[in-house]
């Protein structure tokens, strides 16, 4: 290769590129375009590596989008908190009867008369055994009294009570259940008959109302047994707003059912519209005798023999007892069961509590 042949292009070649450097650095715009293009480089860079660090936080709104969503569901706890402030309010003890309530204490007596007569037919009706202490539990001895410094003798506490009475005894009436009973037969070659009857409620043992400073006392008794057996320590009153119901009454009711009844009497206890109730506790154990008749118990009165004075049952009134008699010995016995409801009813002062802890969003 001749080196002075090729000089002109290699001087050329040279020429060029002193040119096109100098085009660039003199030339406006080229180099700041540069310098801006990498500083919005940076920029959007260290957006981004923001935006990361802030997606580790639950409480940070990141798009516009994340921003509509946020508002939509805002306004669907608004609408959710004023429907159930508007079921709440519904939560009073429904003191409506079938006949009208009398405003006179003369006349309230007369329908408390009338009621008791009316839940005692009732329960004869459906074969449920009453209490022994009804009648008092009916103030069937004490006077309606407004002046008496007795509250059980006031009209409002006795038309509270009554509802819950009535409500009570209309629910053990019922047969919500299913049991197989057996009829025994005499002969042993004859096949006993099994059938699947209705079940409810046998004999209602007891009926307790608590309200005022004895229902404080035992509410404060049970929280601490369940903090006791949670090994915690009770932390007293929970802080920020209360729903606004309170529980103003707890109602202890002992009964004798079959078990495949017991779920549906709880049920219907705990779900009934004439109150709001929870089950705070709810016990049972076989009862300790059988609320069921002998065949004795459904057989004739015994007849006198003639001439021998000794009293006898008639040879053919025995299989007729035998055939009426329905025997569950070979089923589930019956137990004794003890439930235990909170009754509760709207407090318009909590209502206020809660709508300042918990304001609209929007």
């Amino acid at each position: 290769m001749d080196f002075k042949k090729q000089i002109f292009w290699l001087v050329l070649g040279g020429a060029v590129l002193v040119v096109l450097g100098l085009y660039f650095f003199t030339v406006p715009g080229i180099g700041s375009d540069a310098e801006k293009l990498k500083e919005e480089c940076k920029s959007k860079a260290e957006f981004f590596s923001t935006m990361a660090k802030k997606s580790d936080q639950s409480d940070q709104i990141k798009t516009d989008e994340h921003v509509r969503q946020s508002t939509e569901f805002g306004r669907t706890l608004d609408a959710q908190r004023e429907a159930l402030l508007q079921v709440l309010s519904t939560k009073k003890l429904d003191q409506k009867f079938d006949k009208a309530v009398p405003v006179g204490t003369l006349e309230f007596d007369g329908w408390l008369n009338e009621l008791r007569t009316k839940l005692s037919t009732q329960a004869s009706d459906a074969k449920l055994q009453l209490p022994a202490a009804f009648d008092k539990m009916m103030f069937k001895k004490e006077e309606t009294s407004e002046n008496s410094p007795d509250i059980t003798r006031h009209r409002d506490y006795r038309l509270k009570q009554m509802v819950i009475v009535d409500e009570t005894i209309n629910i053990l009436c019922r047969k919500p259940g299913k049991q197989k009973v057996t009829e025994l037969q005499l002969k042993s070659d004859q096949p006993e008959i099994t059938n699947t009857v209705d079940a409810g409620a046998v004999a209602l043992e007891r009926l307790s109302i608590i309200t005022g400073k004895e229902l404080a006392e035992r509410n404060k008794l049970w929280q601490d047994e369940a903090w006791a057996r949670a090994e915690r320590k009770n932390p007293g009153k929970p802080v920020g707003g209360q729903l606004p119901i309170d529980a103003t009454t707890a109602v202890d009711i002992q009964f004798i059912a079959p078990l495949s009844a017991v779920p549906g009497i709880v049920q219907a206890l705990e779900t009934s519209t004439r109150y709001a109730a929870v089950v705070s506790r709810i016990d049972f154990q076989r009862a300790a005798a059988s609320p069921f008749p002998s065949a004795l118990d459904m057989a004739p009165a015994p007849v006198a023999e003639t001439g021998t004075g000794t009293p006898a049952t008639p040879a053919a009134a025995v299989p007729t007892a035998a055939k009426q008699y329905i025997n569950t010995h070979f089923q589930e016995a019956p137990v004794r069961v003890q439930v235990s409801l909170d009754l509760y009813e709207y407090d318009a002062a909590k209502a206020k509590t809660f709508s300042a802890a918990f304001p609209p969003a929007h």
